[in-house]
């Protein structure tokens, strides 16, 4: 299982405004009401633009996020669940 810490979700969408520009970083924004699932392509994009919103955070926040990124790749990972508190 991935995790997205609190402290990370802040990073991304309170420290900053440009991940409004993201399609699938607006879909997980509400960290109470997600409860989405991905698969395949829209992985990648989701993948593809957490790396591009990476260059708006601080460093500690672009390591998890690094991270986080890395499992994402390749045919590892074929569904993604994002749920919620």
């Amino acid at each position: 299982m991935l995790e997205i810490s609190s402290d990370l979700h802040y990073g991304i969408f309170k420290r900053t405004n440009d991940w409004g520009s993201y399609l699938m970083l607006r879909k997980i924004k509400d960290y109470y009401k997600t409860d989405l699932t991905l698969a395949n392509s829209q992985i990648d994009k989701l993948r593809s633009e957490l790396e591009q919103v990476s260059l708006f955070l601080d460093e500690r926040d672009r390591t998890e996020l690094f991270k986080l990124t890395t499992e994402l790749v390749g045919n590892k990972v074929q569904k993604v669940r994002v749920t919620g508190d």
